[in-house]
């Protein structure tokens, strides 16, 4: 089967344990006890809140289930709430560690490509060329789900297209979705990717359900998340419905329900009488079996993309033991009921799978997807051995020499019990210039020797400066311990300015924590040699942190004032703070630059998302607005 036993740790667990401070709840221990993620709606579709383990009933084959635990999952309004400025803050902190993230995995067919078809008796080969009109409303659809993210949301495109990781940014989200028009410019959010293209192998008439297979099984080792994999095309040009017996289909369902993963599916193709209704029935199902929902008709799908962000922000998990623990290879229906409430609609998997038990299936400890797995989505997806946060800083050395400050903070899960961590990591840095071409392959070494903290994961700080010349870059970094085979990566894109002749220009905007706790820390900055930059971007209100930064005047002109800039927003685009500041021309120095600190007013903030932007500017010259997203919990 090919189903591995490592997705089976997914469902042994035993009870849930809640806390105030975190509505997550951790199942632990037994094979006997399912857990279930649950929306609960009125007759508007809207989510109902503050019902009790008493208010449900669970049925399984129609036989009563008994409930353990619930856990209302309700995401505040910084999940809810877009900030307006999303669309044009850029990003300075890439991250691949998804934390307490909803998780959405963009998966679309091969409806936007170019395809040479050879006919398996004639051997005649015919170009098919997507149509322009499907091309348009995948498109469409593409940017409806990213114009819906929440600030700390993250998502992954991925198919036979431009493909692009897990990520909050959605500057390359929207590039990776332009990517597909017609003369657009070509993709740029594969560099790194070019020897193990995702989904390699992944071919034939089936290859979609493929790519949720995979994708369904690499989510079921990110515990406790909301997780949902949305689908962009049709099933594979097959007339009819599915049964269970369609191999590919069963997989992919089961994987789904094994990840707690929704399956939401889209038609780009309008109902009509051409037929295509039946075609989507197969998409119908796949919803329908997992949970999700099926929008059919992309003229109206602005309305089901609400409704599925309403059902992803507030939901239930429930836990319960199940009488049909027997690893049997069967299907049971599950129906989830609350009492005395008629009015209210019930969305969950309406059925839950259990694979035979054989030789080769065997529960595990690890929480790792199978290696063939990881290997075709390498790079794309969270991995859970490594999570690092990392920011790039450009800069000018004396005489206005560009160069990047790399500043990554990199945490990782040790096993419960180990009183001491010596090992060695290495964390290789991939620059790609707008060609693909390598710029630079530079690995720093970490070796550690630290005991790790109470919550049985160490943390520390890696740091080097690369001499990169003016343009863009897509850097990639990558971490990996040859010992034990850990792997975590990330990738992010930067722009390098002309500090030397630019008549003004900014360096990267470093953010500092006096009173953070020191990392031990690997590699040297020569810039900022008395201040330690953090990657660290969420805040409370009694942390204090400030903003470091160079103004530079480029070319051979006498020194002159320069002006600049600071302002926070909200999220709504109000402004909290706002400075307007004039540097005297002696306050430059002979290299022709100048350092500014702000501090940001953490303490008289409320929780949510804010944006500082920066800019500075000689006379009617000014420099492009350095943006630093951050979170006040």
């Amino acid at each position: 089967m090919r189903v591995t036993a490592l997705v089976l740790c997914a469902a042994v667990v035993v009870a849930i344990d809640l806390s105030a401070q975190d509505q997550r709840p951790v199942f632990r221990g037994r094979t006997d006890l399912v857990q279930l993620d649950v929306s609960v709606l009125d007759k508007k579709r809207r989510p109902v809140r503050g019902l009790k383990l008493s208010d449900f009933q669970v049925f399984e084959d129609n036989k009563p289930q008994e409930l353990v635990a619930v856990s209302e999952i309700d995401l505040p309004d910084e999940y809810a709430e877009t900030p307006v400025w999303s669309k044009a803050a850029g990003v300075d902190v890439a991250s691949n560690d998804v934390g307490d993230k909803r998780l959405f995995a963009i998966v679309v067919n091969d409806l936007v490509q170019t395809k040479t078809i050879r006919h398996p008796l004639t051997g005649i080969v015919t170009t098919r060329r997507p149509d322009p009109r499907i091309v348009q409303a995948v498109s469409e659809i593409l940017h409806g789900i990213i114009d819906r993210l929440g600030p700390k949301d993250m998502a992954a495109i991925l198919g036979k297209l431009c493909n692009t990781a897990f990520t909050d940014d959605r500057d390359r989200l929207r590039e990776a979705i332009d990517s597909i028009q017609p003369n657009a410019p070509p993709c740029r959010s594969d560099f790194g990717r070019r020897s193990v293209g995702a989904f390699a192998g992944r071919d034939g008439p089936f290859a979609h359900l493929r790519y949720l297979e995979d994708v369904a099984n690499y989510l079921s080792v990110v515990p406790q998340r909301r997780k949902a994999i949305i689908y962009i095309g049709l099933y594979g040009g097959v007339i009819g419905g599915l049964t269970y017996r369609d191999g590919n289909f069963r997989d992919a369902v089961w994987l789904a329900q094994m990840a707690n993963a929704n399956i939401y599916t889209i038609s780009p193709y309008a109902i009509g009488p051409s037929g295509l209704g039946r075609r989507a029935d197969g998409i119908k199902r796949l919803a329908d079996e997992t949970g999700g929902l099926a929008i059919t008709d992309p003229t109206k799908y602005e309305a089901g993309l609400d409704q599925m962000f309403t059902e992803n922000g507030s939901y239930y998990m429930l836990g319960y033991n199940t009488t049909f623990p027997e690893m049997d290879g069967k299907f049971r229906k599950l129906s989830i009921k609350v009492r005395e409430r008629p009015d209210v609609v019930v969305r969950s998997r309406p059925m839950w799978y259990r694979p035979k038990q054989n030789a080769e299936d065997r529960p595990t400890i690890a929480a790792a997807p199978p290696t063939e797995t990881a290997n075709r989505l390498y790079g794309l997806l969270p991995n859970l051995d490594v999570t690092f946060d990392a920011t790039a800083l450009p800069f000018a050395r004396a005489g206005g020499t560009p160069a990047v400050a790399m500043v990554a903070e990199i945490t990782e899960p040790i096993k419960p019990g180990t009183i001491r961590v010596r090992q060695k990591m290495d964390l290789r840095m991939l620059v790609y210039d707008e060609t693909g071409e390598v710029r630079k392959d530079t690995t720093v070494s970490a070796s550690l020797d630290e005991t790790p903290a109470a919550d049985d994961r160490v943390r520390y700080a890696v740091r080097s400066e690369l001499d990169l010349s003016l343009g863009r870059y897509s850097v990639r970094l990558v971490a990996h311990n040859a010992g034990t085979d850990k792997l975590g990566s990330t990738e992010f894109d930067i722009h390098v300015p002309d500090f030397a002749r630019d008549a003004v220009s900014m360096s990267g905007v470093a953010i500092v924590m006096p009173q953070q706790a020191p990392l031990t820390r690997f590699g040297q900055l020569d810039l900022w040699t008395a201040i330690e930059p953090t990657a660290q971007r969420a805040f409370t209100t009694s942390e204090r942190a400030t903003a470091h930064f160079q103004i530079y005047q480029g070319g051979t002109n006498a020194l002159a004032p320069v002006s600049y800039t600071a302002q926070v927003m909200d999220g709504r685009g109000n402004s909290v703070m706002t400075v307007d500041r004039v540097v005297p021309a002696d306050r430059f120095s002979a290299a022709r630059s100048t350092d500014v600190t702000l501090d940001l007013p953490l303490d008289r903030l409320r929780a949510g998302a804010y944006l500082l932007t920066i800019e500075a500017a000689l006379g009617a010259r000014r420099t492009p607005r350095r943006d630093v997203r951050f979170i006040i919990r």
